[in-house]
């Protein structure tokens, strides 16, 4: 499965309140996931869990956008969150030093990827050595 990094713009993001930008490096990659939505597997499906984690982030818990930096669904592809050189709010202490990566789903328990479908490794292996 090829994976496309799909843009804030193309999953109908909100603008963020507020942007502090961060000049890097980020030593620390954090990687969550999402618990509700579970897995969504089709493009329609994905951009509607991005957008309800934003509203999550935004109107209930006060924040700036969407916590993370990228986000990783089921339809194989990565979703911009706040983005490279933003401050993300995912993990007190770390946020302004790392990467906040989210695995959209319910992982708890389950494999977190097959042989037929590693792009979420294939990604976060391109990422790193990017930044390197």
């Amino acid at each position: 499965m090829e994976s496309s990094i799909i843009s804030r713009s193309a999953w109908g993001a909100h603008p963020p309140k507020d942007r502090f930008t961060f000049d890097g490096p980020a030593p620390f990659v954090i990687i969550h996931h999402s618990y509700k939505p579970d897995v969504a597997l089709s493009p329609s499906c994905c951009r509607k869990s991005m957008l309800e984690i934003q509203n999550l982030h935004q109107k209930e818990r006060g924040w700036s956008d969407i916590g993370y930096t990228f986000a990783i669904c089921g339809d194989g592809n990565v979703y911009e969150g706040r983005g490279f050189n933003v401050v993300a709010a995912h993990a007190p202490l770390y946020n302004n030093r790392s990467i906040g990566l989210l695995l959209i789903g319910d992982f708890t328990g389950k494999q977190l990827v097959d042989d037929g479908d590693n792009s979420c490794c294939q990604w976060f292996s391109a990422l790193l050595y990017e930044m390197k």
